[in-house]
């Protein structure tokens, strides 16, 4: 300390003077708003929460006494500031700091299918379509904006899902909801029967063998796998329905279609003519009197009533029904004549037999046979000898001289003569006595025959005389008298043969 006295005397001494500072510095806070970031978190400093803190000595620190926040902070937070001056003197005061979280959440979607049930309906949730939607403070909720689908979403939907935080953040993202009808339809069938028509065809539709088929979302196609038929398929044939429904789904189903024939056939006839056999029979076939019966599917049978015809038939109509039944059993009917000819010829055996005990060398008695012949009756026999008419069993003389002489007798006219001379009735012996004498070279004995249907006689196709063994007209060598050296032996001869007779008088020569 310096003293000056009035004078201008100056002294000096030293003191301590203590200076102290004690007053508190001013705090000033103000509210702050904090925003949380993407993870949640979020901080101030003292700085930020001071609002003009003072000291007239100076501030020497601020502090907060909290600085970092996080989502459990949201909200306002009463945080505390602390003001110390450069003297250590210190003040604190409150403020308010809001946690904010204005962060929104990362809506994240991943596409789904969903599957249509037998009613035609499905259904997914926001959290199927979610694919980690998240925020750092918490997800409050998802919503996908359509949860419910139908037979009309059946493709791509899409929704769009909204994500909201807990702090009511929000973020959307779309999805594509894939709605699918994976479910076959249900296939009904019924039995159908299908009539042929007459030219073998017949058809059905799918709609014919359906049976109330049905789908949720709706038939698209009925197809049977086969509609058109004919005769090859009369009876049970099975089929297969196929029904497709609107979204391609298949299902199939059995079904029987039964085919019938019930077309009768139409049987066309013709007249026909049967010859007789040489029995007296003939006959005819269905095949014969057929005139082109036909059917779509095919002839089974051709039957007539009536095949089998005898001489009684010949002269009149006869008429038969013929029968025509095709492969599934129809039958039809048509009537033709058989007309029944008789074109055989009759035949005839015409010969001399020697009578016992009426020969002698040159001359003998004989009986005219006749044998006629035809499969039906004869109507007439006419024969002669050499011209001259006999009748069956008519006895016949023959003598031998240079030419050989007939006699003619009447049948049973004979004796028991066996001198062979013909004048023996001066001895008092019977002979043969002839109605006709004739004499000549050859003797030739011929029939003529005609039957009960006018076949025979002067008729072209039997009159063939010696040309044939079955003609109408028939020659038959007559007797060739034995030689000396055979004794009573004789022969009889067809006219084919050339037997020689071994007589004195006419050796080496053929004798008839």
């Amino acid at each position: 300390m310096t003293v000056t006295d009035v004078n201008g005397n100056v002294s000096t001494v030293d003191a301590d003077v203590t200076v102290e500072d004690n007053v508190d510095p001013i705090a000033v806070s103000q509210d702050i708003t904090v925003q949380l970031d993407a993870t949640g978190n979020g901080s101030t400093t003292a700085a930020l929460v001071d609002n003009g803190s003072n000291d007239a000595c100076g501030i020497a620190s601020l502090s907060v006494s909290q600085t970092d926040f996080d989502c459990s902070h949201v909200g306002i937070n009463t945080v505390t500031l602390t003001v110390t001056d450069v003297n250590g003197n210190v003040s604190t005061v409150d403020a308010d700091v809001t946690v904010e979280d204005n962060v929104d959440p990362i809506a994240i979607s991943q596409d789904v299918t969903v599957q249509l049930d037998a009613t035609g309906s499905g259904s997914t949730t926001a959290a199927l379509v979610d694919n980690g939607s998240n925020d750092a403070c918490g997800i409050a909720t998802l919503i996908v904006s359509q949860t419910d689908f139908d037979c009309s979403h059946v493709g791509t939907n899409t929704v769009t899902l909204t994500v909201t935080d807990v702090n009511g953040n929000v973020s959307t993202v779309d999805a594509d909801v894939t709605v699918e009808d994976n479910v076959d339809p249900t296939a009904i069938s019924q039995d159908v029967t299908v009539q042929l028509d007459a030219a073998g065809n017949g058809s059905t539709t799918a709609a014919l063998v359906d049976n109330g088929s049905n789908d949720a979302c709706g038939i698209d196609t009925l197809i049977v796998s086969q509609t058109d038929f004919d005769c090859s398929h009369v009876g049970i044939n099975t089929v297969t329905l196929t029904v497709t429904d609107v979204n391609g789904n298949v299902s199939t189903v059995d079904a029987d279609v039964t085919v019938e024939d019930n077309v009768d056939p139409i049987a066309i006839s013709q007249d026909v003519t049967v010859q007789l056999d040489a029995t007296g029979n003939g006959s005819t076939t269905a095949a014969l009197v057929d005139n082109g019966s036909n059917d779509a599917c095919g002839i089974a049978s051709l039957t007539l009533d009536k095949t089998s015809f005898d001489c009684s038939n010949v002269g009149i109509p006869n008429p038969v029904i013929l029968t025509v039944t095709d492969v599934n059993g129809n039958s039809s009917t048509a009537t033709a004549n058989v007309t029944v000819e008789d074109d055989i010829c009759p035949t005839v055996e015409v010969k001399l037999e020697p009578i016992e005990g009426m020969l002698k060398k040159n001359k003998g008695c004989f009986t005219v046979v006749i044998t006629p012949e035809d499969n039906c009756s004869i109507a007439d026999v006419v024969a002669d000898l050499n011209g001259h008419p006999v009748a069956n069993g008519q006895i016949v003389e023959l003598k031998k001289k240079k030419k050989y002489k007939v006699k003619l007798k009447k049948e049973g006219s004979h004796d028991d003569d066996s001198s062979g001379d013909d004048d023996d009735s001066s001895r008092g012996r019977r002979r043969c006595k002839p109605d006709v004498k004739f004499e000549g070279p050859d003797f030739t004995l011929t029939a003529t025959v005609t039957d009960s249907s006018g076949n025979g006689g002067g008729l072209g196709e039997c009159n063939k005389g010696l040309d044939t063994d079955n003609g109408s007209d028939t020659d038959r060598d007559v007797y060739v008298f034995p030689s000396k050296h055979d004794g009573h032996s004789h022969d009889r001869h067809n006219h084919d043969g050339d037997s020689k007779s071994n007589d004195d008088d006419n050796s080496g020569k053929r004798n008839k």
